[in-house]
């Protein structure tokens, strides 16, 4: 399970456009330091009734089996509240991520459990990870059978 909250109904994935404009920010943004360690990013976002969930994950452009850093943020949603707002939200706690991960050529500082934090007055959970997204929701797929 990816999200941070239980789920009995499975949520919506996050609009096409919107993961694109953040794989494309993401992209320029952090170009210089994605070509120097041969990376790339994966994007994956959910919204569901009491919470949105974005996943953006960076991993080797040329070896399948090196084992990708994962930056997990969740923030609860109610009925009303406006998904964009929140998404922006946490693409900004996104970027401080990356700009600490970027700064330190030895970067270790995994947080597995969920880390209640907040930006632009939007409370939210962080976590991060070794998990290899793509294999885990492939996994999930598999499982559903």
């Amino acid at each position: 399970m990816l999200a941070r909250l239980e789920h009995a109904v499975e949520g919506a994935d996050l609009p096409d456009e919107w993961k694109e404009e953040l794989q494309d920010i993401l992209e320029s943004t952090y170009q210089d330091q994605r070509i120097a360690q041969n990376k790339n990013f994966f994007v994956y976002g959910k919204i569901y009734s009491n919470e949105l969930l974005l996943i953006v994950s960076l991993y080797s452009k040329d070896d399948p089996t090196a084992i990708p850093t994962s930056c997990f943020l969740s923030a609860d949603m109610q009925e009303k509240s406006p998904a964009r707002k929140i998404l922006n939200a946490l693409v900004d706690a996104t970027g401080i991520f990356l700009d600490s991960y970027f700064q330190d050529e030895n970067w270790d500082e995994y947080q597995v459990q969920w880390t209640k934090e907040e930006t632009k007055k939007v409370s939210f959970y962080y976590k991060v990870t070794r998990e290899n997204i793509p294999l885990t929701l492939e996994a999930n797929e598999l499982l559903k059978e």
